[in-house]
């Protein structure tokens, strides 16, 4: 489990620009997919387009969505491909999991903001990096991973304000652009998926009995009676129940 709740005052971290460190952190982003995600290739489209934005330029913002914990480094493969160094913003919890993993966040381009209030350091620091084109910035809109290849959260407003913001001040200064560049990311399973579950379930069984609406926040009810585990899921604003009579047999 990842404590995401913290007692400790919030303290900003700055990103460290550390050309040389990035370089030999970046060649560990591969085997680091694959081994702890098991992520073994990443196709990377119309990589050009970035190239057009970084060649010309501009200030970039690129704003990928979030399906899974290991998506920085999956988006940080652009950066391996183009040896184009980045900036992240990343959730101000993560930097409190070790100095380990905090040394690599942030000589890999990460810094820290807390989402829980108006964190001004984050936003200046966001804003200063597009504003003076010194690397492009990762922003995740959704602002919390989804678990959801196809589907979109709902976007937060903080891209567009950092773009806005940006865009103005490099205008009066310079005359430059910020561009924000959208980021799909999707994952594939390409192995023998009945393979890979039979050994965890043995059965799996439910019920849809309502449709789910744009917008609605499920919650799920789970409990366990001996290796059966027993599921529902309803819409509370709507007094729905969207999934009934789940069950999952664990095998023994």
């Amino acid at each position: 489990m990842i404590p995401v709740v913290s007692e400790e005052p919030y303290s900003f971290y700055p990103p460290k620009r550390n050309p040389r460190g990035y370089n030999i952190l970046r060649y560990l982003v591969p085997g680091t997919l694959r081994r702890s995600y098991g992520v073994e290739e990443v196709e990377v489209r119309h990589i050009e387009r970035f190239q057009a934005s970084a060649e010309a330029g501009h200030g970039i913002l690129l704003a990928p969505n979030h399906p899974r914990a290991c998506d920085p480094l999956t988006v940080g493969m652009i950066s391996y491909n183009t040896r184009i160094p980045f900036y992240f913003m990343a959730s101000w919890y993560l930097f409190k999991q070790g100095w380990k993993k905090r040394f690599l966040i942030r000589n890999l381009g990460g810094f820290s903001i807390y989402r829980e209030a108006n964190d001004r350091a984050a936003m200046n620091t966001a804003i200063e990096i597009l504003a003076t084109a010194d690397r492009p910035l990762v922003v995740f809109p959704e602002g919390t991973i989804s678990r959801s290849n196809d589907y979109l959260m709902e976007m937060m407003d903080g891209v567009i304000f950092l773009a806005r913001s940006a865009a103005k001040r490099r205008a009066k200064e310079d005359g430059g652009k910020v561009v924000i560049h959208p980021v799909a990311t999707k994952y594939v399973f390409e192995g023998d998926l009945e393979k890979e579950l039979s050994p965890v379930l043995d059965e799996f069984e439910a019920r849809f009995s309502a449709p789910v609406l744009p917008g609605d926040v499920i919650t799920t009810d789970m409990w366990q009676e001996r290796n059966v585990i027993y599921f529902r899921s309803r819409v509370a604003a709507r007094d729905a129940n969207v999934l009934t009579n789940g069950r999952a047999v664990l095998d023994e």
